[in-house]
């Protein structure tokens, strides 16, 4: 018999934290699960160990792409081999709650209108210390990236098969295209519980997400104020980041990730931007902080952290006391969907 829920995980050179990320799905208190793996052709040692943890526990299924799919192609291939009407996505290098599958599956087994649940997450750093707190206060504005961890999600399949899945177009912004889409086909909520770890690390922060964080940042402006060429007008999406330099608010989302994992941002901020910014007084603060980072990451890490456990506070005040929060995307909020191929269509 089909599994209830197909947990999908792409793989991609992730040794050294691919046993905790695989242990915390099997060990879930949700059981009728299957765990599709793919190899997207590691050359890290990460083969190896998959192939030892599918050794030992039946519920696993390994695939083994000969060629490197990439972050879109492997996400897509991973879930058109589940055989479960749901999908719980999981990244290889994060760690989930035990209870995480269960509290996702009873919200969309309550209420046939959402389509996604997600959770909000906890930060770990590269040895599983937590680092960064839950934050409640992102689930209170409107903001360009979602408050879940795109690893947290989980999806209904027709949903996500009618939208056609993540798009080689918004490469940089695949998620974010993907719940646009979604949100079109029901409601997205969020679990306001820290059901997923999120790990902040060298090897990804600092050569891959860094950048990934600036082209994503830019891509998603420019989809909101529809200056990008053929994003919100006829034809299909160019799906690239702006030329030249990447914008202030981009370096500092990539800054941020790197100072959460202990390390100094790797791009500055240009002066030339802030006294140019529409706001210079939050312009400003963002080169001051950023600037902090590069001179000693692990104080400020400290200083965020306090603040974020404060603002968490201040936002259960404001909270509704039901089990799960509305998320609404910016791109449906601006008032836009995506259609399955990656057009833009007004509502």
């Amino acid at each position: 018999m089909s599994p209830a829920l197909s947990v999908v995980m792409p793989v991609y050179n992730a040794a050294p934290f691919l046993s905790a990320s695989i242990r915390s799905i099997l060990d879930q208190t949700f059981p009728d699960f299957e765990f599709v793996i793919l190899d997207d052709a590691s050359t890290d040692g990460s083969a190896e160990m998959l192939h030892d943890w599918a050794s030992r526990d039946h519920r696993i299924r390994l695939l083994r792409s000969p060629v490197s799919l990439g972050t879109v192609g492997s996400s897509n291939r991973v879930v058109a081999e589940a055989c479960a009407p749901i999908c719980a996505r999981m990244d290889a290098d994060d760690v989930s709650h035990p209870d995480r599958l269960r509290r996702q599956w009873d919200v969309l087994a309550a209420d046939r209108g959402v389509v996604l649940v997600g959770s909000l997450w906890d930060g770990i750093d590269a040895h599983g210390r937590s680092v960064r707190p839950r934050d409640r206060w992102r689930l209170l504005r409107p903001l360009l990236s979602a408050p879940f961890a795109h690893g947290s999600i989980m999806f209904r399949r027709e949903a996500f098969e009618a939208v056609g899945g993540y798009s080689e177009e918004w490469k940089f912004a695949a998620s974010a295209a993907l719940y646009g889409r979604l949100a079109g086909r029901g409601r997205l909520v969020v679990i306001p519980d820290a059901l997923y770890r999120y790990r902040f690390h060298a090897a990804s922060v600092m050569h891959r997400r860094q950048d990934v964080a600036m082209r994503s940042t830019d891509l998603m402006r420019r989809m909101l104020v529809g200056h990008a060429d053929g994003c919100l007008s006829e034809g299909r999406p160019s799906g690239s980041p702006p030329d030249g330099p990447p914008s202030l608010e981009a370096i500092f989302s990539a800054g941020a990730l790197a100072v959460w994992a202990g390390y100094r941002p790797t791009v500055h901020i240009p002066w030339r931007s802030v006294v140019t910014a529409d706001r210079l007084g939050p312009a400003l603060l963002k080169a001051i902080v950023h600037r902090w980072g590069t001179l000693s990451p692990s104080t400020l890490r400290r200083l965020l952290a306090v603040s974020v456990r404060l603002r968490d506070m201040i936002a259960s005040r404001f909270l509704p006391r039901e089990t799960v929060v509305e998320w609404k995307s910016p791109l449906s909020i601006a008032g836009r969907s995506f259609e399955a191929r990656g057009d833009i269509s007004r509502q």
